[in-house]
């Protein structure tokens, strides 16, 4: 495996690493219901290993949204015509 980077393309790691992350948001939020500190709702049925599982997503799901954002912002910011068109771009898109 080469770490060699060819401009204009993308990185499958970094693409596998980001749809993971989403898998497990959409996971965690299924079933943020059975966990114990989730105070909206309470599930009727009792499910610790839910309840686990939601404690360990919760734990580095956003983290590492954090992470490849601000690892992939230099590529942005340098294809950018200037730092004010790229906060302006970002800030259009939200």
């Amino acid at each position: 495996m080469t770490n060699s980077y060819v401009p204009g393309t993308r990185d499958q790691r970094l693409v596998n690493l980001r749809a993971l992350a989403i898998t497990l948001v959409v996971i965690g939020h299924s079933i943020i219901i059975y966990s114990k500190n989730w105070g909206v709702y309470t599930a009727g049925v009792d499910a610790p290993y839910f309840s686990s599982l939601v404690w360990w997503i919760y734990l580095f799901h956003m983290p590492l949204f954090f992470f490849l954002s601000g690892f992939l912002t230099p590529g942005s910011l340098m294809r950018s015509s200037g730092a004010f068109a790229f906060v302006t771009d970002k800030a259009k898109r939200m």
